[in-house]
């Protein structure tokens, strides 16, 4: 996806940092993916075979989540179950929805990683844990990229 060797040119940085660099590529890569609600693939053939493992992980996921709403009258129970279907239905749709990394989403996931390794205690609290804050400049580059989807964790 992105190469360290052009993530070195960009932070201007030396070898030395290569392991800290293929951290923080692999962290901003996971959070332009956050930002955008989407998984990215760096070919299409990647793309493809995904897809078709969260096709069926969705599918065994609704079949699941059925299964014990039938078993169950109890409304708590039936609400876990319930935020588990939609939270793994979730993960399956940012998949499906994947795209494949181009030059633009490249350029924004070495902002993130000039963000991380230039400014390394700038944190967001985030329901509990700390989140990266995206770059502004990154945002905007993402844009297009943004999935949404429906909200209503719809069967």
């Amino acid at each position: 996806m992105v190469s360290i060797e052009l993530a070195r040119e960009h932070l201007k940085a030396d070898g030395d940092d290569d392991d800290l660099i293929t951290q923080y590529i692999a962290s901003a890569t996971s959070v332009c993916e956050g930002y955008c609600n989407r998984k990215f693939y760096a070919d299409s053939t990647a793309k493809d075979v995904d897809y078709a493992l969260a096709l069926a992980e969705l599918e065994a996921a609704k079949q699941v989540r059925d299964d014990a709403l039938d078993a169950t009258d109890d409304c708590d129970v039936q609400n876990v179950i319930n935020n588990t279907w939609i939270s793994a239905r979730g993960a399956c749709m940012a998949r499906l929805n994947g795209v494949v990394i181009d030059d633009t989403i490249a350029a924004a996931i070495l902002l993130v990683t000039g963000r991380l390794y230039r400014v390394r205690q700038d944190v967001a609290a985030g329901q509990g844990v700390a989140a990266v804050q995206v770059p502004e400049g990154a945002k905007r580059i993402l844009e297009p990229y943004l999935w949404i989807g429906d909200l209503g964790g719809a069967s």
